[in-house]
């Protein structure tokens, strides 16, 4: 179980119920209960000592977006800004937004971090090595963030592989440095705490920006609490929908308050078939066929693909998306660094290009991000 315990408050001995560890800063501690959950929690509840008490939930990646909804092959090469050979793979998503244009603005700076809170990141991948930024592994509690599930390292390249650099592709921010935060396991899923304590760990070791390509199905308020205090750090704090095609299925952290809610568009604009649906989305990226980083060694085969693929491979679902409002998250902020987390998510959805429906809607939001507007419009 999660407890919130009033400030300056312990837990008193109880019988079956034993505390575990702290998720610092925001008052919650984990405890283990032997026997059944409910009494417990009533006991707990009971406490004047506690605020509130919530079952340990887990964490986990979305649904995997099936082949007939990826959409078309990547277009034959054009020129671009950099030599990265595999960069015309990204043509039609990157077009959308507008990419060469903003490049000409910035790329992003290194004071820029985007945290990735997933699967960790391949530490020696060479269009990600040269990025990073001392990260934790919250699922062994140790600081080897080392990905072993390939979810990680695909959502790092989105937001930041290295430009002009020969190799690969680019991500949408090359110039910004990329905090591996480990939370889920080599099977895509974590325990809740995991969340809660890498985000309030990233918030505190330099964080700018916080990418979430997870969910869960039910609230939390310890997630919540982790996410407020991120915020309270001025990160700004962006999640994924999640895959479950048009119905309206909540998905935690992106209905917390405070959270810009990502879904995903095929490279016409019009909204994926995997896209969750929900009128707190805030905005829609391309979330289909993106060439990104991958694990330079074997992983199992995951939600990514059916088949993993070494070094490079093509990434979809919202769990891509995210990460592409990060690095134009990135950007943003490293053009206008005066302007808080509430006013970057402001801009991204004031910017952003009116797709799907007219107007708003629960598939796209306030549109499709795109990264030249969100550089140049006056608001």
């Amino acid at each position: 179980l999660l407890v919130k315990l009033r400030p300056g408050a312990t837990l008193p001995k109880l019988a079956g119920i034993t505390p575990l560890r702290n998720v610092p800063h925001i008052g919650w501690q984990v405890v283990g209960v032997r026997g059944a959950l409910a009494p417990a929690i009533a006991q707990l509840r009971a406490l004047p000592s506690v605020l509130a008490v919530e079952p340990q939930q887990l964490e986990h990646l979305g649904k995997t977006a099936s082949r007939r909804m990826l959409g078309a092959a990547p277009p034959a090469p054009e020129p671009h800004r950099f030599d990265d050979p595999d960069l015309a793979k990204n043509d039609r998503n990157f077009d959308r937004l507008e990419m060469e244009k903003a490049w000409a603005i910035t790329t992003g700076a290194p004071s820029q971090v985007v945290a990735i809170l997933d699967t960790g990141i391949d530490p020696n991948h060479p269009d990600l090595k040269d990025h990073l930024v001392p990260g934790y592994n919250f699922v062994a509690n140790t600081p080897n963030p080392r990905d072993d599930f390939s979810h990680g390292t695909a959502c790092a390249g989105v937001v930041a592989a290295t430009a002009n650099n020969g190799v690969g592709s680019c991500g949408i921010a090359p110039g910004v440095r990329i905090m591996p935060v480990k939370v889920l396991d080599h099977l895509g899923n974590g325990p809740l705490e995991t969340a809660a304590r890498g985000l309030v760990w990233a918030a505190d070791h330099g964080a700018t920006i916080a990418s979430m390509s997870f969910g869960q199905d039910q609230p939390s308020q310890a997630l919540d609490d982790a996410i407020a205090y991120a915020r309270a750090k001025n990160v700004v704090v962006i999640a994924a929908m999640g895959n479950d095609g048009e119905e309206v299925v909540k998905h935690w952290p992106a209905d917390s308050a405070g959270v810009l809610a990502v879904g995903a568009t095929y490279d016409d604009d019009t909204p994926a078939l995997f896209t969750t649906a929900g009128d707190w989305v805030g905005v829609a990226a391309p979330g289909t066929q993106i060439w990104t980083t991958m694990p330079t060694y074997q992983v199992p085969p995951s939600v990514v693909q059916d088949d993993f693929h070494e070094n490079y491979y093509y990434f979809s679902g919202t769990s891509a998306a995210a990460p592409v409002v990060a690095g134009v998250a990135a950007l943003i902020r490293t053009k206008f660094p005066q302007l808080n987390e509430a006013q970057v998510r402001d801009r991204l959805e004031k910017t952003a290009d009116d797709v799907g429906a007219k107007g708003f809607d629960n598939l796209t939001g306030h549109g499709r991000v795109n990264a030249y507007r969100a550089l140049t419009d006056a608001l």
